[in-house]
């Protein structure tokens, strides 16, 4: 798994991804520049050579006027009214070309009022067209907000239709008839759903989900009337968990269902609000435009108006002048004839030369006119380019980095929920997010190993403290049962010893009571025959309660080893959060979620290292006690032996003084002798057991800690398990 997921590498990386994105839309707005700039150029050199044509001209014409001085410093000497006749002439001339004027000027102006009036028109429908829109709009937002209602129905009945089934395999005999009815609303949801795909767009994704849920419901509705017919005894636990199975599969199916329909309608009401809003702001734009124009319009129709009458004021003026001036006058239209000969003469050399000029002119004219055009078609052709590229660039942005990442938050959501089977998909992912992606996965994968391990190690742990604790209650039993027969013997011992003295004192009367001495000496040995068995008994106890502590030292070897493997699961854990918390702070606000994931590792595997040396105290104390104990009941051992072959020494003495009982005058002060040495051997022995049955206490006392010991160690190993049952493995 591991090796798959390390060998999904790419040639591709986000930062050449955006990289490319960014210089492609850098050349493509060079291009519009370097049209614009040329098309501006080209358009400034027909308006210099335009320029260079007029000054042209104008100088011809100044020429011209020159000339008409000349003209009129020759006719010089003609008299005043002449000359307020040729001015009465002129102005006359220029007053019909005054009204000529004013009156294309009128017809202008007429025709901008039509024009505006023609705008206000066109604002009128474009408002009632927004208006239009703005009810498709609500009407589109219907049809949505029906598929968001059907689709929460939709999720809401299958979880009502899991419930049921539930209750079905409980044995309810209610819940089939609710069921039905559950199953009943959902295909009718589902067909109101349907139809309402057909008045929206919807995805390919969302009618297969549509149709895949419809196929699984008659199934699902056989199934639990099969397992409604079926007794409490009959159910299975895997029919039940099929059925579990298969209404969870239909309820994950509506869930899905109305995040699509949730998140397809609120991507259609907020583009059409877009749309509406930008093309609101289009129009109010456009109003504030035409109300201008408007305005400028009036005002320009309100000047004419004021320059017309001033006109037909002056035309009135100039007539009355030219009536009173005609009579004086006649000798002046032969002049002017000759004048008007040198002009026209003058006027058609000058038009000769400037008419070339003007058509050269024209010429450049309209090239630059249609110049004019061609350019703002390339750059427009340009733009929509730059467009497309942009939506294409924004599609492989929403394909490989916008998806991805969203679904790496949401596995680091669920890692940060201790959710350790989490697998992040890195299809569609490319360069430095799929890397990371996939040591997210690696390092689950192996968070998920450790976890195990931990609980693994945590159940021997639990196994060994279960033994432990068995075996130190057994050994405190046996301890106990021991000083029980030590203080018997030692009871039987100070008998036997009062016993010897009251032979030693009665030693010069033996004679007289050798039938009571040998009745003494066979009770005796039945005394110390009794004494050799419970002594015995003492020694099997001891060897009994000698295994028992090296079974515990055993077992305390076998937690050491075990403690070891969690001391090195929980330095690899550690080390794991440290890769965790570096590749978090790689990824920058994208593994910010997954850092508080690796700090609570990091603080896990603290914990379990701290436990670990916890136990490994509790362990060593436990060895040392079980050491201790071992040595103080190997000495209880020799003790028991020494015991033990002293009172088969007694046994010894007394059979021989049984057999010289007879003779018992005859060496009775052997007797005495034998006997005060025996009454020594006997304090001896009692001096021993009391010593055993110190010793038997000293064990009790550490077997008691060893039981002490082994309920801490199960503590732990359950908080141990306590704290690896917080993740999902």
């Amino acid at each position: 798994m591991k090796s798959q997921l390390s060998s999904n590498k790419t040639n591709w990386s986000i930062g050449f991804f955006i990289q490319s994105a960014v210089y492609s839309l850098a050349i493509i707005l060079f291009i519009i520049g370097a049209i614009a700039y040329f098309g501006t150029a080209k358009l400034s050199s027909d308006l210099d050579f335009l320029r260079s044509q007029i000054t042209s001209v104008q100088s011809g014409m100044g020429e011209a006027i020159s000339t008409l001085e000349d003209l009129t410093a020759q006719v010089s000497e003609l008299s005043a009214a002449e000359q307020a006749y040729v001015k009465l002439n002129k102005l006359e001339t220029q007053l019909q070309k005054n009204q000529q004027a004013n009156a294309d000027i009128d017809k202008a102006l007429q025709q901008f009022s039509d024009i505006a009036a023609k705008n206000n028109k066109g604002l009128v429908v474009i408002n009632s067209a927004t208006g239009k829109i703005e009810e498709n709009l609500l009407l589109i937002s219907g049809p949505f907000q029906k598929l968001i209602d059907t689709a929460q129905q939709i999720d809401r009945e299958s979880m009502q239709l899991l419930v049921n089934s539930y209750k079905i395999i409980n044995s309810n005999p209610k819940a089939l008839k609710v069921a039905e009815s559950n199953i009943k609303t959902l295909f009718r949801l589902l067909s109101a759903t349907t139809k309402l795909t057909h008045k929206i767009a919807v995805t390919k994704e969302l009618r297969n989900d549509l149709i895949n849920i419809k196929k699984q419901l008659r199934p699902y509705r056989s199934s639990l009337r099969k397992m409604n017919k079926l007794t409490a005894l009959e159910i299975t636990t895997s029919s039940s968990k099929a059925v579990i199975l298969k209404g969870e599969k239909i309820a994950v199916l509506a869930a899905k269902i109305a995040d699509q329909a949730n998140s397809l309608a609120k991507q259609g009401i907020v583009t059409a609000l877009d749309f509406t809003k930008q093309s609101k702001a289009q129009i109010d734009k456009q109003k504030v435009i035409n109300q201008q124009g408007n305005l400028i319009i009036e005002q320009s129709i309100a000047i004419v108006s004021k320059a017309n009458q001033a006109n037909q004021l002056f035309a009135d003026l100039l007539t009355l002048n030219l009536q009173e001036l005609g009579v004086s006058l006649s000798v002046i239209p032969k002049v002017s004839n000759n004048i008007s000969q040198s002009i026209e003469t003058m006027q058609a050399k000058v038009s000769g030369d400037q008419s070339g000029q003007l058509d050269i002119a024209q010429n450049r004219a309209q090239q630059a006119e249609q110049n004019a055009k061609t350019i703002p078609v390339l750059i427009i052709g340009v733009c929509i380019i730059a467009l497309m590229l942009s939506v294409l660039i924004i599609l492989m942005l929403r394909r490989w980095i916008i998806k991805p990442l969203s679904r790496f938050v949401t596995g680091v959501q669920r890692v940060s929920d201790n959710d350790l089977t989490t697998h992040i998909n890195d299809k569609g992912a490319i360069g430095e997010l799929k890397q990371l992606i996939n040591s997210v996965n690696l390092l689950v994968l192996g968070l998920n190993e450790n976890v195990r391990d931990m609980k693994e190690a945590g159940e021997e742990i639990a196994s060994s403290a279960s033994n432990m604790n068995s075996t130190s209650l057994q050994t405190q039993k046996s301890l106990v049962k021991q000083d029980q027969i030590t203080r018997e013997i030692i009871l039987e011992t100070q008998q036997l010893t009062e016993m010897f003295k009251s032979v030693a004192d009665n030693t010069s009367v033996a004679v007289e009571n050798a039938n009571s001495a040998e009745k003494a000496v066979q009770l005796s040995m039945s005394s110390i025959n009794v004494s050799v068995d419970k002594i015995s008994l003492l020694s099997e106890t001891i060897s009994a309660a000698e295994h028992s502590m090296l079974l515990l030292k055993t077992d305390s070897d076998d937690i050491g080893k075990i403690l070891n493997v969690i001391r090195d699961v929980a330095e690899q854990t550690n080390l794991l959060a440290l890769n965790a918390a570096i590749e978090a702070a790689r990824a920058g606000d994208q593994g910010r979620g997954f850092a508080v994931v690796a700090d609570e590792v990091r603080q896990l595997a603290k914990n379990t290292s701290n436990a670990t040396i916890e136990i490994q105290a509790l362990i060593e104390k436990l060895q040392h006690n079980a050491e201790t104990g071992a040595s103080i009941i190997a000495k209880g051992m020799l003790s028991v032996d020494d015991n033990v072959q002293a009172t088969e020494q007694v046994y010894k003495a007394l059979e021989s003084t049984a057999q010289k009982v007879i003779d018992i005058s005859q060496v009775n002060k052997e007797i005495e002798s034998a006997t005060h040495s025996r009454i020594s051997s006997v304090e001896d022995i009692s001096t021993k057991l009391e010593e055993i049955g110190e010793y038997t206490q000293q064990t009790s006392t550490i077997a008691a800690k060893n039981v002490t010991a082994s309920e801490n160690l199960d503590q732990t190993s359950s908080q141990l398990k306590k704290l690896v049952e917080r993740f999902k493995i």
